[in-house]
């Protein structure tokens, strides 16, 4: 209690510190109990200095970190652009696969009709030159 109104006021750091003991410790850093006001001007000074230090750095990280998502989300949607125009060529050939497969398949029972009317005009003739031939032997 008498020693209260000599010690170095806490620096808004310290104020966040949970526990009496972290503050104290904080409080210990910042500043001396008995420190003359042209030294405390100096190591708040010093605390500011390395607070705002602190700060931009984590500015300037934030920045690169946000500059690297943009590239990584860019780079990402550039590939899922790619990836949807391989998937239109690939659904357009299975379409043309398709149509191929109908007029293959088409092709394929008009040449089975065409086979049958051939072994159909095969067997005609067959049976006509038989009866050609009983008829040349009687």
């Amino acid at each position: 209690p008498e020693n209260e109104s000599k010690r170095a006021p806490m620096s808004c750091h310290c104020l966040g510190k949970d526990s009496p003991k972290e503050r104290s410790a904080c409080v210990g850093e910042a500043g001396s109990i008995t420190s003359d006001p042209q030294d405390r001007m100096k190591e708040k000074d010093e605390s500011h200095s390395k607070l705002a230090t602190e700060l931009r750095n984590q500015k300037e990280f934030l920045r690169r970190t946000v500059e690297h998502q943009k590239a990584v989300i860019s780079r990402t949607e550039a590939s899922k652009q790619r990836l949807v125009g391989v998937n239109e060529d690939l659904i357009m050939k299975l379409r043309e696969t398709e149509q191929t497969r109908i007029m293959n398949e088409g092709t394929i029972d008009n040449l089975k009709q065409k086979l049958a009317r051939s072994e159909n005009d095969t067997e005609t003739l067959r049976n006509e030159l038989k009866s050609a031939q009983e008829l040349v032997a009687n």
